[in-house]
């Protein structure tokens, strides 16, 4: 999967063009943030980047979903890798 970066405006007008085929949220195993990220139909996930470089990062998913509401993206996923069931 080919990765890029965009800035919070060029990940927003690609969100209304209709860009992304879905958005998704996925935490890092390192910093246990969560990145968001828009899909394209090729299969290229479009990260949001921060001013200063790198990917913007969330402490929490309310966070994730505070941000989406502003932008006004109304359907997003969470991926969770490995994740494990409470018995």
């Amino acid at each position: 999967m080919e990765l890029i970066y965009k800035t919070r405006k060029e990940f927003l007008d690609l969100q209304r063009m209709g860009a992304f085929s879905r958005v998704v949220a996925t935490q890092d195993k390192n910093t246990k943030c969560w990145r968001l990220f828009g899909l394209n139909q090729n299969g290229i996930a479009v990260f949001m980047e921060k001013s200063r470089g790198g990917v913007r990062e969330w402490s929490g998913l309310n966070y994730v979903a505070d941000f989406c509401s502003e932008l006004g993206i109304r359907v997003w996923e969470v991926h969770m890798q490995g994740a494990k069931l409470q018995k």
